[in-house]
């Protein structure tokens, strides 16, 4: 029976740790990030986590197959997905379904993984590709691949399956990272997805933050960590394509820089309590950004 409430928000399943892009912008490029024993989640070890799931009767508002590196790297990753739509009747483990991609390696399986993500319509499913340019040199200089032309044509293949064929998901999200090496593509790209949208009757929403989205949505991402450069450039981005949240935030913005020196007391983050991880190999933590797994230890060595 379908729960009315969900025991948690959000649970990422991390499908594996490794990538394949090298992003100037991720941590997977940072020299703390630690690239030992890097592996990806058996299908086996997904199936037992999810029965378990299951038959604990523990629910999510939100799974994400996506913690630290790229997830069509797993080849399992299909066969995983579709295990957990199918034990997913009801929606009694989750009701939404949100995944990362970097559309690299996506070549080919694009008809297999419509499929999947329709297996239950009603499970609602977003993809969010990250794309950061409009050009193979830009691409290159950001993610560090030449992987540009691949990640074009198999985003466009699933644009028109799901507009031609009787799939209704999933919900498109265009990111684009905005930094002073895109910074000029940033009309290209709205351009671009755009118009590849309108050739089906569609339209995108603009976003600068996620959350649920019913139709396609080019999400200007802004720069972590943040410099004074990289806020200028997304905040032009806001200011022609979502005037009324950058009236906001420059107005926040404003107030923060004459209130710098007042001390506010810190907020904990609340996630810690609402959105745990599992990594490919069985290790949990309670934080998204606990990216070399300090906090907690293996819950197999756990009662």
């Amino acid at each position: 029976m379908k729960k009315k409430y969900f025991d948690l928000d959000l649970l990422q399943l991390g499908i594996t740790d490794i990538c394949n892009n090298k992003c100037i912008m991720c941590h997977q490029s940072a020299d703390w990030f630690n690239k030992e024993d890097q592996g990806y989640m058996s299908f086996d070890d997904a199936k037992t986590i999810f029965d378990d799931i299951y038959e604990k009767e523990i629910s999510f508002r939100v799974l994400h197959t996506f913690w630290k590196g790229e997830p069509f790297i797993n080849p399992d990753f299909l066969k995983i997905l579709e295990y957990i739509f199918n034990k997913n009747k009801e929606k009694t483990l989750f009701e939404k379904i949100y995944i990362n991609t970097n559309g690299t390696l996506l070549k080919g399986k694009e008809e297999e993984f419509m499929r999947v993500l329709n297996i239950d319509p009603n499970i609602h499913s977003t993809v969010n590709f990250s794309l950061d340019s409009v050009s193979q040199e830009t691409y290159k200089k950001i993610r560090g691949t030449e992987f540009y032309p691949n990640i074009e044509s198999s985003l466009k293949k699933m644009i028109e399956l799901r507009e031609n064929t009787s799939f209704e998901n999933p919900v498109f999200i265009f990111q684009l990272v905005i930094q002073k090496l895109n910074a000029g593509e940033m009309d290209l790209f709205v351009e671009k997805w755009t118009k590849e949208l309108e050739k089906f009757g569609k339209e995108p929403e603009f976003t600068y933050y996620l959350k649920d989205f019913k139709k396609d949505v080019i999400f200007f991402r802004p720069l972590q960590p943040e410099t004074e450069e990289s806020r200028e450039l997304w905040m032009r981005a806001l200011k022609k394509y979502l005037p009324e949240e950058y009236k906001k935030l420059n107005e926040v913005h404003i107030s923060r820089i004459h209130a710098s020196e007042v001390k506010r007391p810190k907020i904990p983050c609340f996630h810690l309590w609402k959105t745990p991880i599992i990594e490919w190999d069985g290790s949990i933590t309670a934080c998204c950004g606990d990216f070399n797994l300090e906090l907690m230890k293996d819950f197999k060595e756990k009662d």
